[in-house]
């Protein structure tokens, strides 16, 4: 599944801060995988 394995490339790339911003390229990409992976399943 390439959705997943980008999910977990993007997540492995994510710097953990303790809050996420609404600018965050990075959390931003991570939810937009989040809704393929929901609506694929």
């Amino acid at each position: 599944m390439e959705a997943k394995r980008s999910l977990d490339a993007v997540k492995n790339a994510c710097f953990s801060c303790e809050t996420h911003s609404n600018q965050c390229p990075i959390a931003r990409t991570i939810g937009e995988i989040n809704e393929m992976l929901e609506v694929e399943v």
